[in-house]
């Protein structure tokens, strides 16, 4: 394990509309793991599905493919009404780890148009900031991966973590820098490496692909050149 600290980045609750979902992106300025959010919510008096997905890179595009999103959040939550956050259980919420300078979206869906967006800004501005994320202004959604309405700004706050800047132990980078398949969808080949270095134990490494792949297969050949010897450790994949 390596020492966290847990942090949050909220927006106004101000100007709000009423949709039935919200999609936006965050940007990484420091490697955080997303460990649960708060929303707004126009409802208090029953309990309403609410279901949030993620995505790695951004959500334009991707507005109306469900398959390229994967669920890390479904539960019955009784909403807390205008001005008050409405908290989602971590316990339900699988986290996403996202690395420094990396992109990755999110879709916050309920089952009645109660989800509280804010107006007046574009589609790609900044919303807030802080020294760990970056969130943008995302669209407003029509019920489940609908109609998509542009210039809307999520209303909420993300509960996250990051590795302490002050004791982070070298040894458990891996850690962080190769993220799990399941919520961050990538293609990573850790590496150990025999190339010489400075002490005489190999150097682990990784090499990773883009991820711009949209087409779904069976499966994937491909070559690799070794301009040094290197033995192949592992590998994590992109899938839908």
């Amino acid at each position: 394990t390596y020492p966290v600290v847990n942090r949050t980045i909220r927006t106004p609750l101000s100007d709000a509309e009423q949709h039935y979902g919200s999609m936006f992106d965050i940007e990484a300025v420091n490697d955080v793991v997303v460990k649960r959010m708060d929303i707004h919510m126009e409802s208090t008096n029953s309990f309403e599905m609410v279901k949030v997905y993620t995505k790695y890179g951004t959500h334009r595009g991707y507005e109306r493919r469900p398959g390229a999103w994967k669920e890390i959040f479904g539960s019955n939550v009784s909403g807390s009404g205008v001005g008050s956050f409405t908290s989602l259980p971590e316990v339900s919420f699988a986290s996403t780890h996202v690395l420094a300078g990396n992109t990755q979206a999110f879709y916050v869906s309920l089952s009645a148009p109660n989800l509280l967006n804010s107006r007046g800004l574009t589609t790609g501005d900044i919303n807030v900031q802080n020294d760990d994320l970056i969130l943008r202004v995302g669209v407003a959604k029509g019920n489940y991966f609908g109609t998509t309405i542009n210039n809307k700004s999520w209303n909420g706050q993300i509960l996250y973590s990051t590795p302490s800047s002050e004791s982070l132990d070298p040894t458990t980078s891996p850690t962080i820098a190769i993220p799990s398949p399941t919520y961050f969808p990538s293609f990573i080949s850790l590496i150990s490496s025999d190339k010489p270095s400075s002490s005489s134990n190999p150097v682990d490494r990784a090499l990773r692909s883009t991820f711009d792949g949209t087409q779904s297969n069976y499966g994937n050949m491909f070559d690799i050149f070794a301009q040094h010897t290197v033995n192949v450790q592992s590998l994590a994949v992109h899938t839908t």
